[in-house]
């Protein structure tokens, strides 16, 4: 599994917190995860929820880079190997 983990923002929100306001727009401090691996995603945001992260998941660099756009994540899980947009391609 190639990832990149970018830490962005100031530190992360306290557990219990959501991951989206009722509009349905992420919340700035959230993890951003992308992978196009439904599993890995699924892992990251587990692990993320049991330290109190909440996070946002997007399945592929577009969607990832839209997202990241939309919101100011704290940190982004990112994997290298993506069809589409490759991680690679997200950070340039």
């Amino acid at each position: 599994l190639g990832a990149v983990v970018l830490a962005v923002g100031g530190g992360v929100r306290a557990a219990g917190a959501v991951s989206a306001e009722p509009s349905g727009k992420p919340i700035d401090g959230a993890a951003l995860v992308v992978d196009d691996d439904p599993a890995a995603r699924e892992m990251v945001i587990r692990a993320l929820a049991q330290e109190g992260v909440p996070a946002v998941a997007a399945a592929d660099g577009e969607e990832g880079l839209r997202l990241a756009r939309a919101f100011t994540p704290s940190v982004v899980f990112l994997d290298v190997i993506m069809p589409k947009m490759d991680g690679w391609a997200v950070l340039t």
